[in-house]
């Protein structure tokens, strides 16, 4: 049975365009009747225009407000349902281990990169992603042996490289890419990357690089779109 892309979930959907419609209204009408105003008092010194730019700063405060309220719900529930997943284990379930098949996980890894990384019981941390011949390691590195995660790729149903716009990419900020990674035995979604600011530069060819490796692999991959 074919895992439910995180596109297919219109709720997330709304809760995307709610953010998205939010923030351009936050960037456009408070801004625009403080210009206004701000001009109308430089040229005529009129009080009335003063009454506008009183609007325009109330409008900022409030609209910003809702703004920063969808901003939030919306990404708290895609970081939820992006590792959630039918007949997925439960966060009280996860192992600390899961050890590959002999000869899946030697040798040197083709693709090595580094990711926040998250499952149903929760953010793990910045975690190396270790791309070998025949299989793929999660952990953070040999000084943190636990928890390690080893998939040889016949395992893993799909992967998903999820681009999130936002209205910044208009002033020449970069979308922001993460990867959701499904397995099979046991049923566990893993999700890389960071969906707040301050993370796109690296996070972003970070996740090329490992979406294009896992296509090399034939693993089954996706492309998703949200805008918020």
């Amino acid at each position: 049975m074919p895992i439910p892309r995180l596109s297919d979930d219109q709720r997330l959907k709304r809760l995307g365009n709610a953010a998205l419609g939010s923030s351009v209204l936050f960037f456009v009408v408070p801004f625009a009747l403080i210009l206004v105003g701000a001009l109308g008092v430089a040229v005529t010194s009129s009080g009335a225009f003063m009454i506008v730019v009183a609007i325009g700063l109330i409008l900022f405060a409030v609209i910003g407000t809702v703004w920063s309220a969808q901003f939030v719900r919306f990404r708290a529930t895609f970081l939820r349902d992006a590792v959630t997943v039918p007949s997925g284990l439960l966060a009280a379930n996860m192992p600390e281990v899961i050890q590959a098949p002999d000869g899946v996980i030697r040798g040197t890894p083709k693709l090595v990169v580094r990711m926040q990384t998250r499952t149903a019981a929760g953010s793990v941390g910045r975690c190396r992603i270790e791309l070998y011949s025949h299989g793929i390691q999660i952990w953070k590195g040999p000084k943190h042996p636990e928890p390690r995660w080893q998939f040889a790729y016949r395992d893993l149903m799909q992967v998903e490289c999820v681009d999130i716009i936002t209205p910044a990419a208009a002033m020449g900020s970069p979308d922001q890419y993460l990867v959701r990674l499904i397995t099979n035995q046991p049923r566990i979604a893993f999700l890389f990357g960071s969906v707040w600011f301050g993370t796109a530069q690296g996070q972003n060819r970070n996740a090329r690089l490992l979406i294009n490796k896992l296509r090399q692999h034939s693993v089954p991959a996706l492309d998703e779109l949200f805008e918020s």
